[in-house]
């Protein structure tokens, strides 16, 4: 497994709530440019004067998902997820494998490869208490676009059918 892919998995992915994760998610899916890699948090100038810009995945899940609204919070709030993701890894380093990837590639590389592991998070956070953890730790799941079929559940009319 990817060093980023583990650390967000084992060592982010399970402290944060579903609706930072769910936030993530949403921004992942629309190509959101206020997520973005690079920076913790960006503030500027907003219709109502200086605000939050822009964030990484993090901060983006603290933002729209918690509704944290000041920089600092949000900071605070990346901080302590990285410190708690490298005690749970025993490296104190672990998370910057982590952002290195995240602000390290394109964001047509990066997003569709981070959504499947949200959504493999979501499923987890989603699970019933004491039912399964989700799949193996190798496994990783096939997520679609809205709108997208799988080729197995589309249905053949009777003239298509050849038997």
């Amino acid at each position: 497994m990817e060093p980023w892919r583990r650390v967000f998995r084992e060592g982010i992915a399970p402290q944060l709530p579903l609706a930072a994760l769910e936030a993530i998610r949403h921004g992942l899916l629309k190509h959101d440019p206020h997520l973005r890699p690079g920076a913790t948090v960006d503030v500027g100038w907003t219709p109502g004067g200086t605000g939050i810009m822009q964030a990484c995945a993090i901060g983006y899940g603290a933002w729209k998902g918690m509704q944290l609204t000041s920089a600092t919070e949000i900071e605070m709030f990346f901080n302590d997820v990285c410190s708690r993701a490298n005690q749970i890894l025993g490296d104190p380093g672990a998370c910057g494998a982590f952002i290195n990837w995240f602000d390290g590639h394109r964001r047509e590389f990066v997003f569709p490869l981070l959504l499947t592991e949200v959504n493999r998070a979501i499923a987890v956070a989603a699970a019933p208490a004491g039912a399964s953890q989700g799949p193996g730790p190798d496994h990783t799941m096939s997520v679609l676009a809205y709108d997208e079929e799988h080729p197995e559940d589309r249905q053949e009319s009777p003239a298509e059918d050849r038997h």
